[in-house]
C-alpha cells in the first residue's frame, strides 16, 4: 500500500508547515487496488475532529465531482507518533465523519518540517500502519485519470411573493423542483461528437454497440469522432503542444427526455383542468447555466459516472441558489457567471460562480476565503476572472501564439538548473497588428509582451498598449516631449519602466551592465528573478532590445544560456518557424555584444490577491 501525493498538494504542505498555527484538513482522491491517489486538499478553519467533520460539505462544491474524501492532512512544526494518530482518527470517527467505515482504507499525511510521512487507517483493526508516499507531477495524474466537462442550460421561472413574504421561499422551491428533476430518470447526459447517450436508470442500458457496464470511462474517447481538417502533420503537431489536461478532456451535454415513460410518469395522472385566473403579478424568469468538471479514474466503469454526474449538478444548483440569495438587489437576480481555474499552484479544477456585477476587487475577501480553503499562496492572484481556464471549445481567434519557448530542446547546460518564466504570456514582434515598426519598434514590443503577462496572470485587465499609447504615457509622466507621440523613435528600458508604472501600475528594477560579457556573472540574481517574480524580462543594448524568459544555470561551474524572445521577426504566427529559425532560442553569453552598454528592466510582481 502507498499514497501517491501530487507535487502541487506536496508544496502547498510544506508551505504551511512552516506557519506557527497547526493547519489540518482533508485530502481528497480516490482509492486505487494499491493505495491512495491524493490529488488535492481542503483546509478547514481548525485542527479538531469536529471542525474538520462541520466544514466539510460547503467547501467541496468548488472541486471536480467524482473526488472522494480518502484521508486527513497535519502540516505542524511539531511531529505526531502512530499512537496520536489513531486517537486522532478515533476522534473523526465519533465526531460522525460518515465515510469512515469498517471497510474503508483511510489516510492520513503528517507533513512535519520537509518531510511528508504516510499512515493508512483502518476502522476495523483501529490502528495506523506507517506506509511509503510518492509523489507525482501533474503529467502523471491525467495520465490516470479522464476529465469530463458537463454542460447545460436549465430555465427557471417563478412569482415574486407578495408583500410580507420572504421572495426567497420562491426561489428555494424552484430549485428543489429542478434538483429533483435532475435525480429522476428524465436526465440523460450526450457525450458530444459521439453517439453516446447515459441516462439516469437504475439498470445501466447502453445506447449504442460496444459500450459495456463495466466501460472504463477512458475508453469514452474512442467514441468521439474527429474534428480535424484531415491533415495529420497538423493534428500531429497541434496535440504535442496542447496541455496534458486538453488530451484528456471530454464533454457532456446534460438533457432531459421529453417522450417515453420516465417522462410520462412525471406527469399528473388526471384528466387536464385549466384554471383561468386574471390578475397582475410579478414573475422571475432566468436560465440557469450549469458547467462543471469530472474527475474519475480512467479504469472507472461507466455504468458509475452517471451517478457523479448527477450528484454534480444537484451540488451545483446549491451553490448558485445560494449566490443568488447572498447577491440578489431587492427583488432583481443577479445574472451569474461560472470559471474554472487551474494553476501551478493546485493540479486539479476549481470551480467559481461569480455574479456578474460583481468587480474582483468586490470579490476580494470570497476570494481569500478560497485561498486559505486550498492552502493556495494569498500574495498573488490566482482566482481572479483573468486567471480562468479556457477550454478549447471556448477560446476565441486570437492573433497571437502563447509561450512559445514550450517544446523548445534543452539548452544544452551540462547539470543546469532551468528558471524560466511563469505563466502565460503572448509573443509580440515586429509588424504585428498592421502596424510596420520594423527597424525601430523592438522594445515597444517587448514591453506588450511584458504587459500580456500582467494580464494573462490577472494583475491588471488594462489591453495591450499600442504604441501610440505607450508614447503618449511617457510624455504624460514628463519624460518625452508632445513631438515624441507619432514618431518612430526607440525606446529603452527605462522607458519601459516608466511605461509599466504609468499604464499598469507595475514597478520594475533596473539592472545596469557596461559590457554584455557583464552578463555572465548575473546567471544566478537572473535566476531568482525567474522563481520569486517569474516575470519577462527587457534587456536593452544600444538600438536592439530583447525579452529573455528563462536562464539554464550551473552554479558551480558558472554556465549558463538565456532563453532569448526576439521581437524583431517580421513573419506570421508560425510556431515551427519561430523555434526552429531562432527567433525563441537558448543563446549563450557570446549573444550579446561585449562593446555595449545593457540596461535590463526586470518587473516585479505586486503582492496582491
Amino acid at each position: 500500500m502507498e499514497i501517491q501525493l501530487t507535487l502541487a498538494t506536496k508544496d502547498r504542505f510544506l508551505a504551511a508547515a512552516k506557519s506557527d498555527v497547526q493547519t489540518a484538513g482533508w485530502l481528497i482522491g480516490w482509492h486505487t487496488e494499491n493505495g491512495i491517489v491524493v490529488v488535492g486538499c481542503i483546509a478547514c478553519s481548525g485542527s479538531t475532529p469536529y471542525i474538520l467533520v462541520q466544514d466539510v460539505d460547503k467547501r467541496l462544491g468548488i472541486l471536480p465531482a467524482g473526488l472522494d474524501l480518502v484521508g486527513v492532512f497535519m502540516c505542524t512544526k511539531q511531529g505526531l507518533d502512530a499512537n496520536e494518530i489513531e486517537d486522532y482518527l478515533g476522534q473523526l470517527l465519533l465526531a460522525g465523519y460518515k465515510n469512515l467505515d469498517e471497510t474503508s482504507e483511510f489516510c492520513y499525511t503528517v507533513m512535519h518540517q520537509d518531510n511528508c510521512i504516510g499512515y493508512m487507517y483502518n476502522n476495523s483493526r483501529q490502528n495506523a500502519q506507517p506506509v511509503r508516499v510518492t509523489f507525482i507531477d501533474r503529467e502523471q495524474l491525467y495520465s490516470q485519470c479522464s476529465l469530463i466537462r458537463v454542460q447545460g442550460m436549465l430555465p427557471i421561472s417563478y412569482e415574486l411573493q407578495e408583500r410580507g413574504e420572504s421572495d426567497d421561499d420562491g426561489l428555494i422551491a424552484t430549485f428543489d423542483n429542478l434538483q429533483n428533476q435532475v435525480m429522476s430518470p428524465v436526465t440523460a447526459f450526450h457525450l458530444k461528437n459521439s453517439e453516446v447517450l447515459l441516462c439516469n436508470q437504475k439498470e445501466f442500458e447502453p445506447s449504442i454497440n460496444g459500450l459495456r457496464y463495466d466501460t472504463p470511462c477512458s475508453e469514452l474517447q474512442d467514441f468521439i469522432s474527429d474534428e480535424d481538417d484531415g491533415n495529420d502533420f497538423a493534428s500531429a503537431k497541434e496535440k504535442k503542444y496542447k496541455s496534458v489536461v486538453e488530451n484528456n478532456n471530454m464533454r457532456m451535454q446534460l438533457l432531459f427526455k421529453i417522450t417515453g415513460d420516465d417522462a410520462i410518469q412525471r406527469t399528473i395522472s388526471c384528466l387536464p383542468i385549466i384554471h383561468y385566473q386574471k390578475r397582475e403579478f410579478q414573475n422571475i424568469s432566468l436560465t440557469i447555466p450549469i458547467d462543471f468538471v469530472v474527475l474519475v479514474p480512467k479504469n472507472h466503469p461507466v455504468s458509475k459516472l452517471v451517478s457523479i454526474m448527477v450528484n454534480g449538478v444537484v451540488t451545483q444548483l446549491d451553490i448558485i441558489k445560494q449566490t443568488l440569495i447572498e447577491s440578489r438587489n431587492g427583488k432583481l437576480l443577479p445574472a451569474i457567471e461560472i470559471f474554472h481555474f487551474v494553476s501551478a499552484y493546485c493540479d486539479h479544477f476549481v470551480t467559481l460562480i461569480l455574479p456578474l456585477l460583481f468587480s474582483d476587487h468586490d470579490l476580494e475577501n470570497k476570494r481569500r476565503q478560497y485561498h486559505q480553503w486550498l492552502l493556495l499562496p494569498e500574495d498573488r492572484p490566482l482566482l481572479r476572472r483573468g486567471n480562468r481556464y479556457s477550454f478549447p471549445e471556448d477560446r476565441t481567434t486570437t492573433n497571437y501564439l502563447t509561450n512559445v519557448h514550450v517544446g523548445l530542446p534543452n539548452s544544452g547546460v551540462k547539470h543546469g538548473q532551468v528558471s524560466i518564466v511563469s505563466g502565460t504570456y503572448t509573443y509580440h514582434h515586429y509588424k504585428q497588428d498592421h502596424f510596420d515598426d520594423n527597424g525601430w519598434g523592438c522594445a515597444y514590443r517587448s514591453l506588450q509582451t511584458i504587459v500580456s503577462w500582467f494580464r494573462h496572470q490577472a494583475y491588471t485587465d488594462q489591453p495591450i498598449p499600442t504604441h501610440e499609447e505607450i508614447q503618449k504615457a511617457l510624455v504624460d509622466v514628463g519624460d518625452k516631449p508632445n513631438s515624441f507621440i507619432g514618431s518612430k523613435r526607440w525606446i529603452g528600458s527605462l522607458e519601459v519602466s516608466y511605461c509599466l508604472d504609468k499604464l499598469i501600475g507595475v514597478a520594475a528594477k533596473i539592472m545596469n551592465l557596461s559590457s554584455g560579457s557583464d552578463l555572465s556573472i548575473k546567471g544566478r540574481e537572473l535566476a531568482i528573478h525567474f522563481k520569486t517574480q517569474g516575470t519577462p524580462i527587457m534587456i536593452g543594448g544600444g538600438v536592439l532590445a530583447h525579452t529573455i524568459i528563462g536562464v539554464d544555470f550551473n552554479d558551480s561551474t558558472g554556465d549558463l544560456k538565456f532563453l532569448v524572445l526576439d521581437p524583431h521577426y517580421t513573419g506570421t504566427e508560425d510556431l515551427y518557424i519561430i523555434q526552429n529559425k531562432g527567433w525563441c532560442t537558448w543563446r549563450g553569453i557570446d549573444y550579446w555584444d561585449p562593446n555595449t552598454y545593457y540596461n535590463l528592466c526586470l518587473p516585479q510582481r505586486p503582492l496582491v490577491l
